[in-house]
């Protein structure tokens, strides 16, 4: 076998071999660290014995063996070839020692890891000298090399033998060398101090390998892959992972060998590794092997007291275990030089002894102090805990801990441990109440096995007002109304004067305003005045979620202040659009803003966690359906931002559906599909409870324009649950649904659903555009129908019931308005200002639209100038949607007249605008005002004055031969026109 730094240590006992040879005897002690190359050392020796001439016996120690008698001498002499006078004698010595030790110790055993020399058998003293006799003849022939590895393992009765024959070699021809572990070498205590005292012994010591050593082993190992220089290159790593081992460094190259790439960047641990690191701690002894696993299953919480009361020993021998790891090569500083040596000491545990092992460790950080959630981690891993009262408390407040730290696993695991060792009715139900939210932030569905025992608990008065709260959210999510509403009213006169200190009512009051606005049919069972709590106001102005709340209320009910005050139906555009239609309009646009202002303060001062969830999610709301999903789109980019990492994958779910509804609102298809996907990705959509019209809608809204109606028809596929329709959730559902059907030539499909959505919003009051504009989309209805006058009409009653800030309905109304009127020369003006309207980002989309119906106005009027650069818009925008351009507005035949205009292609222009005579800076200055931008804004970006940005305007419109800003096309420049 190949050696790599060992000569001096194998001169040495060439030196002693040549000795023997000269007829002096000699004894030889060889120690070092499990798997230095002990076994490899005394190979080599016997090489060199059998080169000189001499006869070399050999025998191993076993520790499965150590109990047997003469075992030890039994392998020495059965080694060689006995002359044949001394066989029966030799036999006959071996079978007597045998029978005289059984004899002696029939009903005792030796106790494992503590027997030594003095516990062994008295042999008699003829049975040793025939013994030595048979060696001693044996020398007079020839030289006799005598090698036991692992010594340590010998049974007591061949030990005896071995002191015996070193006191007496003498002048003989016999050398004996044996291997013995370092740090094992307390078991026998008698036997190494006679050796160690012999006048003729030697000691010698390996150490671990050196950087340079391992390079050579590399080498050697890998001399048909690497040359030396790669070798060198690889040590430094695998010298740190395996500590100068030789036993680990030739499995770290057997794992190089066949590892998967060709060339990889340096030793990556395998198989044969962990097979090493296994063979390492099995050649140990008991207490090392048990401290190696005790460090394992502590990992970084591995001190010496803990792992001293772990495994019930003095820390001074804890100590002395260490070192002895760090000698072998598997531990550095305490703690294992790399984590694959941590992952195969695990991987060789049982699970049983893994899990008595994460039991004791619990109970050992717990008699020293350490935190709830690092015990509580070991008691998960234990799987079955005691009945000792610190655990369960030690559990419930790991869990707390870990929902801070958004460790959801290890709560839920907590918790349900917890469940499971509490037998507290009361307790269990606040357990339980705990697990249920803990769980609703994996998954929704799973987290609704909770629900029947909970509201039972309820029922009887077991529940604080808190878990009650909590508990209504959760059953008002699955739709389970009328227990939502029972527990609701268990609220009211139950709370103890002592509870209601505990538990203040913002919370309940901050539910029963939202459950009223989500369940319009159930206000009058879920409406704050049912709790006889007073002040609400105060409360209201103090809580997150009442304010939240409140602010979706003021939203939603200032729609239904503007449909009050509004005018007629046949009341004339222009009385429509003035300004000063109605006092109530100016009163609901100042409570729609003082709503927005309170949606962002909630926002502000919210960091998302499981008490502000629902607050945040009802302001964002509030900000959509308010009309500024601007501001929606801006709060949830900073919720999203690194809430992957916070392992709660229903908030997640929830930002993306909003993202997705928000996305829509702004005309942004690709993104607003995207987000779809992944809330209905993240949590199954049979999870979503009646929220689930959420996604469904925006991804059904983003698809169709899209004209992937297949994908459409998938979202229509999904199941949702039918106390889904009564909530505004529902609304979404059949606006969506209603818009596919129109895309899809269904066209009294979607009346049906449209009409119906109108009929719920004006039944709830909250006739409200920006939540859903049913009229615009009726009136688009009855234009594919021809029937203009109906769709005139519906659209005038839409435009009068408008706020300041519907821009985007309004643009929408205005586009489909002009459809309606019979001259192209009629339809410029609606059509520009509903292009004005779409502008910054309100709705890029219906913006592609209205240009895309302004190119084909110009056209029809004989201004293909203008109409070509409408087209141009048009497409650009079209591809910034991931739309195609539309098509004819009319897809079903009728009797009705179809509007002249509706027959005019569009038509896609590939080719860049006509601006081929525009200067730089006018290019500049013209690309800003297209991408909507205000003249002060282009001064302050072009750092120019606003008089130069009118005079090159001027000059561009001239150029273009266009009159306004919205005529402008988008890209002027290449590249972006921001210097």
């Amino acid at each position: 076998m190949w050696l790599v730094e060992r000569d001096s240590e194998l001169s040495v006992l060439t030196r002693l071999l040549e000795r023997c040879v000269g007829g002096t005897g000699s004894v030889a002690e060889v120690t070092g660290p499990v798997a230095s190359g002990k076994t490899a050392l005394l190979q080599a020796l016997a090489e060199r014995a059998l080169g000189a001439g001499a006869v070399f016996l050999g025998a191993t120690g076993s520790r499965a063996e150590r109990d047997l008698p003469m075992g030890l001498v039994n392998q020495l002499l059965h080694s060689i070839d006995v002359p044949a006078e001394g066989v029966d004698q030799v036999q006959w010595i071996v079978d007597g020692t045998l029978a005289a030790t059984l004899y002696e110790h029939e009903d005792r055993r030796l106790e494992p890891g503590l027997e030594g020399l003095e516990a062994g058998p008295a042999l008699p003293p003829a049975a040793l000298h025939g013994l030595c006799k048979v060696l001693f003849a044996l020398a007079e022939r020839g030289p006799v090399v005598i090698g036991i590895d692992d010594v340590q393992y010998a049974d007591p009765a061949s030990l005896r033998f071995l002191l015996y024959l070193a006191r007496r070699l003498g002048s003989t021809r016999i050398l004996v060398v044996f291997t013995l572990s370092h740090r094992l070498q307390p078991h026998r205590p008698v036997f190494q101090t006679e050796f160690l005292h012999h006048l003729s012994s030697v000691r010698v010591r390996l150490a671990p390998l050196s950087r340079r050593g391992v390079g050579e082993l590399l080498a050697g190992q890998l001399g048909g892959r690497l040359d030396r220089e790669a070798a060198r290159r690889l040590a430094p790593d695998c010298h740190r992972i395996s500590g100068g081992n030789p036993l680990l460094v030739r499995a770290l190259a057997e794992d190089f060998r066949y590892s998967a790439a060709d060339a990889p960047d340096g030793p990556v641990p395998g198989d044969a590794f962990g097979r090493a690191v296994a063979t390492c701690l099995f050649r140990c002894d008991a207490t090392t092997r048990r401290a190696a696993k005790a460090l394992a299953v502590l990992g970084e919480h591995a001190t010496v007291p803990v792992l001293a009361e772990t495994l019930g020993l003095g820390g001074d021998a804890v100590v002395d275990v260490l070192a002895g790891l760090t000698v072998v090569g598997l531990l550095e500083d305490g703690a294992f030089r790399h984590g694959a040596v941590r992952a195969a000491v695990l991987q060789g545990m049982p699970s049983e002894e893994r899990a008595a092992l994460h039991a004791r460790a619990a109970g050992a950080l717990h008699a020293l102090g350490a935190p709830a959630g690092t015990i509580g981690r070991h008691l998960v891993a234990a799987g079955a805990a005691g009945e000792e009262a610190w655990q369960l408390d030690t559990l419930c407040q790991a869990a707390a801990e870990a929902l801070q730290s958004d460790d959801v696993t290890l709560a839920v695991s907590c918790l349900r441990m917890a469940l499971s060792l509490c037998a507290d009715p009361v307790r269990q139900d606040r357990i339980r109440s705990c697990l249920l939210r803990a769980e609703w932030r994996i998954n929704p569905l799973t987290a609704a096995r909770h629900l029947p025992a909970l509201v039972s608990a309820a029922r009887e008065q077991r529940l604080g007002c808190r878990d009650r709260v909590g508990l209504i959210g959760q059953l008002l999510w699955h739709g389970r109304l009328d227990q939502a509403a029972e527990v609701f009213h268990s609220i009211k006169g139950q709370r103890r004067p002592a509870e209601a200190a505990l538990n203040p009512p913002q919370d309940a009051i901050g539910i029963a305003l939202l459950a009223s606005q989500s369940f319009p049919e159930m206000s009058d069972q879920l409406r704050p005045g049912a709790l006889d709590i007073a002040p609400v106001d105060a409360t209201v102005a103090r809580h997150p979620q009442a304010r939240a709340a409140n602010a979706l209320a003021a939203v939603l009910t200032a729609g239904a202040e503007v449909s009050a005050a509004s005018p007629s139906s046949s009341a004339s555009p222009s009385s429509a659009l003035s300004p000063s239609s109605s006092s109530c309009s100016l009163s609901a646009g100042d409570s729609v803003a003082e709503a927005v202002g309170t949606a962002e303060e909630v926002l502000q001062g919210s960091r998302l966690d499981d008490t502000t969830l629902t607050a945040v999610v009802t302001a964002l709301m509030a900000l959509v359906f308010a009309g500024r999903a601007d501001r929606a789109a801006h709060w949830c980019r900073v919720l999203s931002t690194g809430i992957g990492g916070r392992r709660a994958p229903t908030w997640q779910a929830l930002l993306a559906a909003v993202q997705a509804l928000v996305h829509v609102r702004r005309g942004q298809l690709a993104e607003a599909e995207t987000a779809a996907r992944t809330a209905l990705t993240v949590v199954p959509a049979r999870a979503w409870g009646v929220a689930v019209g959420v996604p469904i809608a925006a991804g059904l809204l983003a698809a169709v324009p899209a004209g992937r109606t297949e994908d459409a028809a998938a979202y229509l596929g999904t199941p949702v649950p039918e106390a889904m329709f009564g909530t505004p959730c529902g609304l979404l559902y059949l606006h969506a649904r209603g818009r596919y059907h129109l895309a899809t030539n269904r066209v009294h499909a979607a009346l049906n659903d449209l009409n119906t959505c109108g009929e719920l919003m004006r039944k709830w009051g909250i006739d409200l555009p920006a939540l859903v504009a049913w009229r615009v989309e009726v009136a688009d209805a009855h234009l594919r129908l021809g029937r203009v006058q109906e769709a005139a009409e519906l659209l005038r009653d839409q435009l009068s019931r408008l706020g300041p800030g519907d821009r985007a309905v309004r643009g929408r109304t205005l586009r489909l308005l002009a459809l309606t009127l019979p001259e192209p020369a009629g339809r410029l003006c609606p059509l520009n200002e509903a292009v004005e309207l779409l502008a910054d980002g309100v709705d890029r989309y219906e913006r592609m639209l209205a240009v895309a119906e302004l190119a084909r106005t110009h056209r029809a009027l004989g201004d293909e100038t203008a109409a070509r650069l409408q087209d141009w818009h048009a497409a650009r925008l079209a591809d910034q949607c991931g739309v195609p351009l539309p098509g004819e507005p009319c897809a079903e035949p009728s009797a009705d007249p179809v509007p002249p205009h509706a027959r005019v292609p569009l038509q896609r222009i590939d080719q860049a605008a006509p601006a081929g005579e525009l200067s730089h800076a006018e290019r500049r200055v013209a690309a800003l005002a297209a991408e909507g931008h205000t003249n002060r804004e282009i001064a302050l970006k072009l750092y120019i004055t606003v008089s130069t940005v009118e005079q090159h305007l001027t000059r561009a419109y001239r150029k273009l031969r266009v009159n306004r800003r919205s005529d402008l096309p988008l890209d002027l420049l290449p590249e972006t026109a921001t210097p």
